[in-house]
């Protein structure tokens, strides 16, 4: 049976039994701050003094695919939506919360967990800044080839949900022909992997049915990669 929905310092208190109490603000300034991203209506709004009418009532910054599991399963129980939010660098309005809620927070997630120079595949979290990313391979020689104009304030999750293009897709493609296979976490707390080792598989294309749904049917954890 789901539960009541929580007020803020419940909310904060559930979030805090997941992750730490560091890792959970109810902050004014925080809530401000993720309350928009980079979408032209919103800064010219904020520039003409208005506020977010339904600003996050927390933000928490996992760092494991198992917090986020957590996570989801505890708003899932409460009825507390929640927006995966990777820089903010978005111009659409995708990060921007409608219903209040908690604000995911990914970026500690940062990790290149595999790089495989033979077989040109790498695997990195979703919360790991681009620029970040293309110079970790660089230094061994190799390139995911992404270089979207925002790659210095960008995640890889972000490039996923958004199914990002950038100055040399006309060579190596956008990130949706780069993407091998993504961890990610369902609304109902599954953890789940798909296209693992890259191999064609039976049924629907799952990869690309998550990509570019701007975190609305899961929240990519970690992607692999072609470079």
């Amino acid at each position: 049976m789901a539960g009541r929905r929580l007020d803020r310092e419940d909310l904060r208190q559930a979030l805090a039994s997941v992750v730490g109490d560091l890792r959970v603000s109810v902050k004014a300034t925080d809530r401000t701050a993720y309350s928009r991203d980079m979408w032209p209506r919103g800064l010219i709004a904020v520039m003409a003094g208005a506020s977010c009418e339904h600003p996050p009532d927390v933000i928490v910054w996992p760092e494991t695919a198992a917090e986020v599991a957590e996570i989801i399963k505890l708003a899932r129980q409460h009825h507390v939506p929640i927006v995966p939010y990777g820089a903010g660098s978005g111009v659409a309005g995708g990060a921007v919360p409608i219903h209040g809620g908690i604000t995911v927070d990914l970026k500690r997630m940062d990790r290149i967990t595999t790089v495989d120079a033979e077989e040109l595949v790498c695997e990195a979290q979703a919360g790991i800044i681009g620029e970040r990313l293309e110079r970790a391979l660089g230094h061994q020689g190799l390139t995911l080839g992404h270089f979207p104009s925002s790659i210095y304030c960008s995640t890889l999750g972000g490039w996923l949900a958004a199914r990002s293009a950038g100055q040399l897709s006309t060579k190596y493609g956008k990130i949706e022909d780069m993407v091998l296979g993504v961890t990610a976490v369902t609304g109902r707390g599954d953890i789940v992997t798909t296209g693992r080792l890259g191999r064609a598989e039976a049924g629907p294309d799952w990869t690309q049915a998550l990509v570019g749904r701007e975190g609305t049917l899961a929240v990519i954890t970690s992607a692999r990669l072609r470079i």
